[in-house]
C-alpha cells in the first residue's frame, strides 16, 4: 500500500450478505461503504462501476482503497462509442455499464492519481497518455444476472462476495414517498409510469424480519433517503399488484493492479 491509499476500517467496506448475519441492525446501510459521490448529468453509470469495483478491490485486498479515474473511462468512453443518446439538458451521452466494464475488461484503467490532474471533471475531454510505468487497475470479466425468483438465490450467493451492479426501474412518485420513511423498502406498481431505466450499486441484502428487499447505493443521494442507501424489493418480495423493480444486477470479477501501463483500444 502506498500512501495515496487508504486502510478502509471493516465496518465501511461493503457488508457482504445480510444485514441479520452480519449483526448490523440496517437502519440506514450508511456504514456499508465510503461516503457516496453526488453524480452530475447522466453519469449513474460511471459512479456505479467505479464504486462497485473500488469496493471489490478493497473486500479483496485486505480492505485497501484505490481511487480508479473515472476521467479516463468517461474520456475513452465518449470518444470511442457511438453515442446513442443525447442529453440536452445535461450535455452529456448516455453509456452501458457493459460498455464501460469491457473497456476496463480490454484495457485496464488508472487510478485517479496517475491521470491527467487527476481531477474528475464530469466533462468530455481527448483521452490522455497514461503516464509510463503507472499501476493499472485489471478486470477479468462480469457476469449478469437476471431480477426474477430462480435467479434470486444466485444473485444472494454473489452479494456473499462481491457488490454488484443493478439496473432498476425508476418512478418518480414512489421514489417520492421513499424519501419519506427511511425504513420503507422501494417497490414499484404494475401499472406504474416507468420514467427510466437507473443504475445503483446493490451493496448487500436484508432479510430481517418480513424484509425481503437488496441494499443499494445510489449516486443521486439528493434525492434519495439516507444519504443514498435505502432497500429495494427482491423479486420474492413482490407483493400482488406490483412489479419487479431490478431488471438485472451485473457482477464483476478478477480485480486487480499492475505495475505497467498498457496499450489503450479505442472501440
Amino acid at each position: 500500500m502506498d500512501a495515496n491509499d487508504e486502510d478502509i476500517p471493516l465496518t465501511n467496506v461493503v457488508p457482504i450478505g445480510s444485514i441479520e448475519s452480519d449483526n448490523r441492525d440496517g437502519s440506514n446501510g450508511s456504514d456499508r461503504f465510503w461516503p457516496i459521490e453526488e453524480q452530475t448529468g447522466d453519469f449513474c453509470w460511471l459512479h456505479v462501476v467505479v464504486d462497485t469495483l473500488e469496493g471489490l478491490y478493497a473486500i479483496t485486498h485486505n480492505r485497501q482503497r484505490i481511487k480508479l479515474s473515472k476521467q479516463e473511462l468517461v474520456d475513452n468512453l465518449y470518444s470511442g462509442i457511438s453515442k446513442p443518446k443525447y442529453d440536452s439538458k445535461t450535455n452529456t451521452y448516455s453509456i452501458s455499464m457493459e460498455d464501460a466494464y469491457n473497456w476496463i475488461i480490454d484495457n485496464g484503467l488508472s487510478l485517479e492519481q496517475d491521470y491527467g490532474s487527476g481531477k474528475y471533471e464530469a466533462t468530455l475531454q481527448d483521452p490522455k497518455e497514461r503516464i509510463p510505468g503507472c499501476r493499472i487497475f485489471n478486470l477479468t470479466g462480469v457476469g449478469r444476472l437476471y431480477s426474477n425468483n430462480d435467479n434470486e438465490d444466485r444473485i444472494l450467493e454473489e452479494l456473499d462476495y462481491s457488490p454488484g451492479a443493478g439496473i432498476i426501474i425508476m418512478d418518480s412518485t414512489q421514489m417520492d414517498s421513499l424519501e419519506k420513511d427511511a425504513d420503507a423498502v422501494y417497490s414499484i406498481a404494475a401499472n406504474a409510469k416507468e420514467d427510466r431505466l437507473h443504475g445503483v450499486v446493490v451493496s448487500g441484502y436484508d432479510d430481517t424480519g418480513s424484509r425481503n428487499a437488496y441494499w443499494v447505493r445510489d449516486s443521486l443521494k439528493s434525492r434519495a433517503p439516507n444519504e443514498g442507501h435505502y432497500r429495494v424489493s427482491r423479486a420474492s418480495g413482490v407483493q400482488s399488484g406490483e412489479k419487479d423493480p431490478v431488471v438485472y444486477v451485473l457482477f464483476p470479477y478478477g480485480v486487480s493492479l499492475s505495475e505497467s501501463s498498457t496499450t489503450i483500444n479505442i472501440l
